[in-house]
């Protein structure tokens, strides 16, 4: 009985200062609380973190479940886009709108906190001690173009998939999403953090919108027609300058 209470009082006041009927302060900007660390199974929902945004001193989050995208709102936190997240105990308003976003949500949770399950499939947000020297390795070893075949002309789209330029035109809308896309190997380095990394080009785009990163536990050749299937993330910094603004990651790779 007192949890139910405390959770009703919660909501009245995240409804209370959201919709602007009267001003709080802005809190500190804190990180999602990871000390818990529940299986990802005692949540009622979790996921990839596909969309985020701060406005009135609160943090709204489209998680990614899988199987379908669930919005949140909590007391300001860090939450990163691609991160796993996920809490207990939300309460569920339909066809809330939110004066300081001027956006009206079908459904929306309204939580206490932000939890990452144990079993987070976010990458580090840091370099770890390490990783520098495994980016450095996996470079001096990485295959070159020299001398392979990189003929573009008879790559078609896959079923239900994209070309690399679509998925940079797409890539708000796709952002945490399972995405496929045909192309050819253009450059491979091995075994860094424990993945392989690919760079795949379809001869769609310019430059700088042509060449698309993958990271997979497969092997696969310079020159290789493939097909990916993996989850699109966004903005992802690993430090040291090895920052992307696209990246397909744990993808699987059919060799055509």
């Amino acid at each position: 009985m007192k949890q139910i209470i405390f959770t009703t009082l919660i909501t009245l006041f995240f409804l209370f200062s959201i919709t602007g009927c009267g001003k709080t302060e802005q809190p500190e900007n804190q990180q999602v609380p990871g000390a818990e660390s529940p299986p990802e199974s005692s949540l009622d929902v979790s996921g990839v973190v596909s969309e985020m945004m701060n406005s009135g001193g609160y943090t709204y989050v489209q998680i990614n479940t899988g199987s379908k995208k669930v919005w949140a709102a909590v007391t300001q936190t860090k939450v990163e886009i691609g991160s796993t997240v996920g809490f207990r105990e939300g309460m569920l308003m339909s066809n809330f709108k939110s004066e300081t976003l001027d956006r009206t949500f079908d459904e929306i949770y309204f939580v206490q906190q932000l939890m990452k399950p144990k079993s987070s499939r976010k990458m580090p947000d840091m370099p770890t001690p390490g990783m520098q020297e495994q980016f450095s390795r996996g470079e001096e070893h990485s295959q070159s173009p020299d001398d392979v075949d990189m003929d573009f002309s008879k790559i078609s789209v896959p079923s239900e998939g994209y070309s690399i330029s679509e998925i940079f035109q797409k890539n708000n809308q796709l952002s945490g999403e399972m995405v496929i896309i045909r192309g050819k190997v253009v450059k491979f380095n091995a075994e860094i953090m424990g993945k392989n990394w690919l760079h795949i080009q379809d001869g769609t785009g310019k430059p700088g919108t042509d060449d698309i990163t993958v990271t997979t536990s497969s092997v696969a050749n310079l020159g290789d027609m493939v097909v990916v299937e993996g989850v699109l993330t966004l903005d992802k910094d690993f430090g040291f300058g090895y920052k992307y603004d696209l990246l397909i990651e744990d993808a699987k790779i059919v060799i055509e």
